[in-house]
């Protein structure tokens, strides 16, 4: 299959991104089966959008694969539409990240001035779904003051969502985790194309199930409110859809395990569930009868790779592309488990993980063998990427 690609991964923060530290996501990644990451890069402070793309670009230098960035549209100190379009014209930067604008009150004259230039130039707008965790709520238990919250969550992303219509421009929102969000989308898909990522509600643990009741908050929200999980079926449904992309597990690279490296990879550490994230979407849907190992195979990399401009150099397997390739073994039956939330009238059973990468070529270089990791023989570079 072509290398994964991962579109939400964060790497180039400042004070993080030490040679060995960098190694070792890459690694994650590459046993994972990815080939491929882009960074929502956040604005730096006193700094123009041009020098924190350049100064990125430095720090991420010791990367073992291949990279780019979505580049933050709110917090320079300045952002104007020569800088956006110098970025795409001279930086290949085709996806700009909408973070923060709902901090304080959403700016919707600002946001609808950015879509318009946006889609002057044909490039992607990529949306955060801002939830109560993310916005500093401090709400971890069950409160009826919490209804308020979830229908202004709803109100916001129905707004944004309507803005998008109105000036035709090209967007993804990330975060989609509710059933709730995902009907706004599908009402407004019929007026306008518009992606969503989409977060399959799992874990990889012991072979437990967990329950979701009245009791049960999850991303900062009350589920007694209002907001649903996005049932396991209606899930599988829409991920066929080339409009519905995987959000991969959102880790960040904090709090970094420094403890002696080693050979053992299914050893737990920060990037556990990173390199078993394929695992998880193959068991699920492939394994299960859910999807076709070609829909396996579009969802990790041709479908990101056409959303972000990297096709045909990535995503796919021919004369011309990066030959960034997994041999993934689909009969291997893993000591690992993924369990999935039930409800009273969907109840799904704990699986135990089926599938692996056992060989993963970086751009015609082999960098693993299901074994042994090859990082000494790969050097990442950052990649010019092409409009929607």
């Amino acid at each position: 299959m072509p290398g994964a690609i991962d579109t939400n991964r964060t790497f180039s923060e400042f004070g993080l991104v030490l040679k060995d530290k960098m190694i070792k996501l890459c690694r994650a990644e590459i046993i994972g089966g990815t080939t491929f990451m882009l960074e929502n890069l956040e604005s730096k402070k006193k700094m123009n959008c041009i020098e924190g793309l350049y100064l990125s670009k430095n720090r991420s230098k010791d990367s073992l694969m291949d990279f780019g960035f979505h580049l933050s549209l709110a917090g320079w100190s300045d952002f104007s539409e020569k800088d956006l379009v110098y970025c795409f014209a001279h930086e290949g930067v085709t996806s700009f990240f909408a973070h923060g604008f709902a901090e304080h009150g959403l700016d919707v004259d600002l946001l609808t001035e950015f879509m318009l230039r946006i889609e002057k130039q044909n490039l992607l707008l990529l949306i955060e779904v801002s939830h109560p965790e993310f916005r500093g709520s401090g709400y971890t238990g069950i409160s009826h003051e919490y209804e308020q919250s979830v229908k202004e969550h709803l109100e916001q992303l129905r707004l944004l969502l309507d803005k998008v219509v109105e000036t035709g421009c090209n967007a993804c929102f990330f975060n989609i985790s509710f059933n709730e969000e995902v009907d706004l989308i599908l009402e407004a898909q019929k007026k306008h194309t518009i992606y969503a990522e989409m977060i399959l509600p799992c874990y990889i643990g012991e072979g437990m199930d967990f329950v979701i009741d009245e009791k049960t908050a999850m991303h900062g929200f009350s589920l007694s409110e209002g907001l649903n999980l996005i049932p396991y079926s209606r899930f599988w449904s829409l991920i066929k859809d080339d409009q519905f992309l995987v959000s991969r597990p959102t880790l960040r690279v904090s709090n970094i395990d420094d403890s002696p490296d080693n050979l053992v990879f299914n050893r737990p550490d920060e990037y556990f569930v990173l390199k078993n994230a394929l695992s998880v979407l193959f068991t699920s849907g492939v394994a299960r009868g859910n999807i076709t190992i070609k829909d396996f195979c579009n969802i990790i990399s041709e479908k990101p790779a056409r959303l972000m401009g990297l096709y045909p150099q990535k995503g796919v397997i021919r004369e011309g592309a990066d030959a960034d390739i997994i041999i993934w073994d689909p009969d291997i039956d893993r000591n690992l488990y993924c369990s999935y939330p039930s409800s009273h009238d969907e109840k799904i059973s704990s699986t135990k993980l089926k599938g692996k990468a056992q060989f993963v070529f970086v751009k015609g270089t082999m960098a693993y063998d299901g074994e042994v990791f090859y990082g000494e023989n790969l050097k990442g570079q950052y990649i010019y990427r092409m409009p929607v």
